[in-house]
């Protein structure tokens, strides 16, 4: 019995002393979080270069502005050539150093090569073959096909390439905030109060209709008056039909509003008699056209449109607000004023 206890004992103790020196899974070392992914325009996942010290950008839209906004004007080689008086050249002056080797289809990509950009933006899709061919990265961009959704997308693939995001997340999280509280305000406006303008380019027959801007009008809750169609030629006659609140003219040089206040074909209907004839303000970029600056065109659109119900938009203040924070530029009242061409709300 003493030799069955013992070992009983004996046993007890090895079992003890293999627990204690039992040793527990170790857990696996962390992994470094996974880079996001990058997508330009058309869904192409865009593989990040070493370095993006020297970009290029050969198309219009906004574009450039969208560089400026997210911090890169100091890296920009190229770029169509801007007007020596732009608000554009003022708040970026950096940008006078850029070459300018074309646009689209116009693109000199001999000029360009010799430039080296690490990055080539917005190329028409002819010319992006090419330049792929010859070793150059290129990044399709939104331009004039960019929604709010899409522009706050690209913002934040561009921040990835650009390792901005501190900028581009402070960028998208403005765009979601001013469109909440203007939404706010026109969802007020009741559906028997909205209001109808129609968009042209010089004459009342040369309608400027494309994707964006039903989207600009949707979000300032004004109605398009041409309906949901993109036509381009429209008669005297369907204008009159029409009879818009408003007419909006794209012509920038001012004569539009004359051209069509004078235009005696249309001297009855309702925004010729009301001298209800607008032209979109441009700041560093156009105010109805997709860029950084749009939620300023977005508030500027409802407050011409419904000035009783958005009194509490400040134009002034906001413009300023965003050419502090974005810009790093203090917008003075002159420059502000500078951004009208027409008897449209300030």
């Amino acid at each position: 019995m003493k030799k069955w206890i013992s070992l009983i004992l004996v046993l007890m103790m090895l079992f003890t002393f293999a627990a204690c020196g039992e040793v527990s899974p170790q857990e696996p070392d962390p992994q470094p979080p996974a880079e996001e992914k990058i997508y330009d325009a058309n869904g192409e996942e865009f593989m990040k270069p070493e370095s993006v010290d020297r970009i290029s950008v050969v198309t219009y839209g906004g574009a450039i502005q969208e560089m400026a906004a997210l911090g890169q004007s100091e890296k920009v080689v190229s770029m169509p050539e801007a007007e020596p008086d732009s608000m554009l050249l003022k708040v970026f002056p950096i940008l006078e150093n850029a070459v300018d080797v074309g646009a689209l289809e116009n693109v000199n990509v001999e000029s360009l090569l010799k430039l080296e950009p690490d990055v080539v933006f917005g190329p028409s899709q002819k010319k992006k073959a090419q330049m792929e061919e010859l070793g150059l990265k290129t990044f399709a961009l939104y331009c004039s096909r960019a929604k709010t959704d899409t522009l706050m997308d690209e913002f934040r693939n561009l921040g990835l390439l650009f390792d901005a995001t501190d900028i581009s997340d402070k960028l998208i999280g403005y765009f979601n905030e001013k469109m909440a509280y203007l939404e706010d305000i026109l969802s007020k406006i009741p559906e028997s109060e909205r209001k109808s303008v129609y968009y042209v380019k010089n004459d009342i027959t040369s309608a400027m209709s494309f994707d964006f801007i039903h989207h600009y009008f949707d979000v300032a809750h004004v109605d398009f008056a041409l309906g949901d169609g993109n036509a381009k030629e429209v008669s005297v006659e369907q204008v009159l039909a029409m009879d818009p609140d408003m007419i909006m003219t794209w012509n920038r040089s001012g004569e539009g509003y004359g051209v069509i206040l004078n235009d005696e074909r249309i001297e009855n209907l309702r925004a010729v008699k009301e001298k209800q004839v607008i032209i979109a303000p441009e700041g560093v970029f156009t105010w109805e056209r997709p860029s950084p600056e749009i939620m300023l065109g977005y508030m500027w659109m409802a407050k011409t449109v419904y000035p009783e119900y958005t009194e509490e938009i400040d134009l002034k203040a906001e413009a300023k607000a965003f050419y502090h924070d974005f810009y790093n530029y203090e917008l003075s009242d002159e420059e502000y004023e500078s951004f009208f061409y027409s008897e449209s709300a300030k």
